[in-house]
């Protein structure tokens, strides 16, 4: 067996994963007839989603990149939750022998790390979804802000999506791309449902060094599936972007969805 052989049976075509190339994105749920939705929450108070809260559609043709590609390319650190499974012991069918039973299945929380730009777009946003959940409001009279009723759970609580993206440099890739954006595929999507950010930490201001401020976030979510995209040809859409790749706005590859 040639070397040649060897990696390709134990690490592929094109090598291992690597940890830096990554979209994540918000997909928010309609609420009812009459109901301000966060969306709608946001822009009366300054910010625009720019409407981008479907993943497939996630980014925007303008020169001026959109508040939903800002967090995504903000992204400095996102950890892809795992789970564990809890199980139970079942004693005496055989002398000495425990047979250990799984019964629940639990999910990790979800954390991720945001650079903040100029605008502070991620405190702004992460900051009016906690707002919206919590019910805070300013009267008009003396401009002053009080705390109402909690939001409803499915006003709230919406889906994120991470996309890991991997090199595809297979040769009917190599023919339909027009930049090197168009030469990644999605190779897993992790959907976590039903997610809200819990807990939004402190920012730290001094006068250290000079460095790059980070808004550190945690969610809670119900659950995650993970779609796997091996063994089909999917392009992701090289106008989402993604850390560490560049951004073709002008693409017409024919395998992006």
């Amino acid at each position: 067996m040639n070397i040649d052989r060897i990696r390709k049976n134990i690490v592929g075509d094109y090598g291992l994963a690597t940890s830096n190339q990554y979209h994540i994105s918000f997909e928010f749920h309609p609420v009812g007839e009459g109901v301000e939705s966060l969306l709608d929450y946001m822009a009366t108070r300054g910010f625009s989603f720019d409407g981008n809260s479907n993943p497939q559609v996630y980014g925007s043709n303008d020169e001026a990149p959109s508040n939903a590609m800002k967090l995504s390319f903000l992204a400095d650190e996102v950890n892809i939750p795992g789970y564990s499974i809890a199980t139970g012991d079942f004693k005496g069918p055989v002398p000495g022998i425990n047979v250990r039973y799984a019964h629940t299945r639990n999910f990790t929380e979800f954390n991720a790390a945001f650079l903040m730009d100029m605008d502070h777009t991620p405190l702004k946003f992460f900051r009016l979804w906690s707002d919206y959940i919590a019910g805070l409001e300013t009267t008009g009279f003396d401009d002053s802000t009080r705390y109402s009723q909690v939001q409803y759970y499915n006003h709230y609580a919406h889906d994120i999506i991470i996309d890991k993206i991997e090199p595809n440099t297979s040769s009917v890739t190599k023919m339909f791309a027009k930049s090197s954006a168009d030469t990644h595929n999605v190779v897993t999507r992790t959907r976590l449902y039903r997610a809200f950010p819990y807990m939004i930490n402190d920012l730290t201001a001094s006068n250290g060094p000079n460095q790059p401020m980070r808004l550190q976030t945690t969610f809670y979510y119900e659950y995650f599936t993970t779609e796997n995209f091996t063994n089909n040809i999917r392009l992701r859409d090289p106008t989402l972007g993604a850390n560490d790749l560049p951004v073709n706005q002008t693409s017409t590859s024919p395998f992006a969805w």
